[in-house]
């Protein structure tokens, strides 16, 4: 038994899905559809959730793709047929999320380089080639998701290893959850359950 499965295992654990770990519906459905077989045979059920700024992200993404086509009423009963809960960002989230980023930037000119910095990054350019000072730069959503990563008993899923997500306590990639519950199906529900 892993680390993770152990996490997994424990009272009022929730899978908390960053939007990466989320996207590619038919992989989010066979995701959701390992954690009800394990909810079977566990004493405390797993929650799968989505962070609302990681929802927000799908559901742009969603809207893009499908433009008029888009029904926001069949994505919302998608969601609840498979047991994830879209969680809100409330005030105690933008509190966490506040003091988590005047921790790691506790003067604004800190701050305003690290945008500066991950803005370059994130468009290919050396940070060497320009002089801008990054105050036009906006905060990633990633910050905002991460922070739900910290609630208790919250394990957040996200294959980003972005500076946004370091120090987050419990975490795991797509692939180590996807093989963490197939070990506890198959140990608590048998061999055939996998499939």
């Amino acid at each position: 038994m892993s680390a993770l499965d152990g996490l997994l295992t424990s009272e009022g654990a929730r899978i908390v899905l960053d939007t990466n770990a989320a996207w590619g519906l038919r992989r989010l459905a066979h995701l959701a559809d390992r954690v009800a077989r394990l909810n079977e045979v566990l004493h405390a059920p797993l929650g799968l959730v989505v962070p609302a700024p990681a929802h927000m992200e799908m559901l742009f993404d969603l809207r893009q793709r499908y433009g008029p086509q888009y029904d926001a009423a069949a994505v919302a009963q998608g969601l609840m047929d498979k047991g994830i809960h879209v969680e809100p960002f409330g005030v105690e989230d933008a509190d966490r999320a506040a003091a988590r980023l005047a921790e790691k930037f506790p003067a604004a000119g800190d701050w305003h380089r690290a945008k500066r910095k991950r803005c370059l990054h994130c468009l290919g350019v050396p940070a060497t080639a320009s002089r801008a000072t990054g105050k036009g730069c906006g905060a990633t959503l990633d910050w905002l998701i991460a922070v739900h990563g910290t609630r208790e008993g919250w394990i957040l899923v996200t294959d980003d290893s972005d500076p946004e997500f370091e120090g987050v306590p419990r975490k795991a990639t797509l692939v180590e959850l996807e093989a963490s519950l197939d070990r506890l199906i198959a140990a608590r529900c048998g061999p055939a359950a996998t499939t």
